[in-house]
C-alpha cells in the first residue's frame, strides 16, 4: 500500500538548510493499522502530509499502490487523493454552514455525483457512524465526538483504501477518544489501511504497529 524509500524533505531558510525529514524508510502493508508517534516537531504530521499528496518531498521516492507519487501534476494529485485517501483530522474541518449530511457528502460532489445519490450514500455512512439521527444538525449543534464521527464517515464516503488521521482523539476527552479508535479499530478489522499520529499511548495499544520517530527519523 505505502512504500517510502530513503525519504527527505527540507526548507530553505536564506542560506540554510533545514531538514525536517531524513532518510525516512517506511512500508505500510495493506490492512495494517500503524500509529506514527513522537513528540512535536518529531516530523510526524510532515510524514503524514507527504503521505496524503498534501506536501512534496526532496530526495528519495514514496509509491502509493505502485504509484510513483512525485512531480505529478496537481489535478493528478487531487485524483489520487479522491480516489485513495480519506483523512480524519484533529480539528474536523466541517463546514458550518452544512448539516452533518452535507458534510459527509461533499466529497461525492467532486467526482460529480447526483445530488440524490451522493445524499443517499451520505445516509448510509452516517448510520454507519451512528449519527443517522443527527443528519440535519449542523456542526455546531454536535458534540466534539460526534463531529469526528461525522469527519469519518466523510472520510468514509469514497470508499478509501486508506485512511490517515492526524491526532483524530487530540479535541476529545478520554471516553470519546477511546470510541473514536474503536470505531477505526473496527474500520481496520474490515479491511481499510489506517494511519494515525497520535501522542497518545492508549491510542498506539489499539494499533497493529507503532512507528515512534524523533528529530525527523524512524526509530522503530
Amino acid at each position: 500500500m505505502i512504500r517510502i524509500e530513503h525519504l527527505s524533505k527540507y526548507y530553505r531558510l536564506g542560506d540554510r538548510q533545514i531538514q525536517v525529514l531524513k532518510h525516512i524508510n517506511l512500508h505500510v502493508q495493506p490492512g495494517e493499522l500503524v500509529a506514527l508517534m513522537g513528540q512535536s516537531g518529531a516530523g510526524k504530521s510532515t510524514l503524514l502530509n507527504i503521505i496524503g499528496i498534501l506536501d512534496t518531498y526532496n530526495e528519495g521516492s514514496y509509491y502509493l499502490q505502485n504509484n510513483l507519487i512525485q512531480g505529478s501534476t496537481e489535478r493528478e494529485n487531487a485524483q489520487h487523493r479522491n480516489q485513495l485517501i480519506g483523512f480524519v483530522f484533529q480539528r474536523f474541518y466541517l463546514i458550518p454552514s452544512k448539516t452533518a449530511l452535507y458534510n459527509v457528502a461533499l466529497p461525492l460532489y467532486y467526482r460529480g455525483v447526483s445530488k440524490q445519490k451522493r445524499l443517499e450514500k451520505a445516509l448510509i455512512m452516517l448510520e454507519r457512524v451512528g449519527l443517522q439521527d443527527y443528519q440535519t444538525h449542523l456542526p455546531n449543534e454536535l458534540s466534539g465526538g460526534q463531529q469526528q464521527r461525522v469527519a469519518i464517515a466523510r472520510a468514509l464516503i469514497t470508499d478509501p483504501p486508506l485512511i490517515l488521521a492526524d491526532e483524530p482523539t487530540g479535541a476529545l476527552d478520554s471516553q470519546t477518544s477511546r470510541e473514536i479508535m474503536l470505531l477505526l479499530k473496527d474500520l481496520h478489522q474490515a479491511g481499510k489501511t489506517i494511519v494515525v499520529v497520535t501522542h497518545d499511548a492508549e491510542v498506539t495499544a489499539l494499533c497493529s504497529r507503532t512507528v515512534v520517530m524523533r528529530d525527523g527519523r524512524i526509530l522503530e
